[in-house]
């Protein structure tokens, strides 16, 4: 498995993607972090989100860094799929 270099490691464009996962609602943000389970290259991730999670932006950041980083999740495909559902909020 290779996993991608990932390019939005520095403080503007976390910026960017902080202010975007905040247009989402806690229950949008929850659904996006389902998203990007469902494309996990870990099959038992496909379908995971668990009870307690809240849809906090930097629960959600941080969960959907982990995905690209440790499961095969395309960083391009994260990141607009983001900007999709923030528009569609804005």
């Amino acid at each position: 498995m290779t996993t991608e270099k990932i390019t939005f490691d520095n403080k503007d464009d976390r910026k960017q993607i902080i202010s975007a996962l905040e247009k989402l609602s806690p229950e949008g943000r929850i659904g996006f972090l389902k998203w990007c389970c469902s494309r996990a290259s870990t099959p038992a991730l496909r379908h995971t989100v668990g009870p307690g999670t809240l849809g906090l932006v930097n629960e959600i950041m941080l969960d959907v860094t982990m995905l690209i980083m440790q499961h095969g999740l395309s960083e391009r495909d994260v990141l607009s799929e983001l900007e999709r559902r923030a528009r569609i909020y804005s």
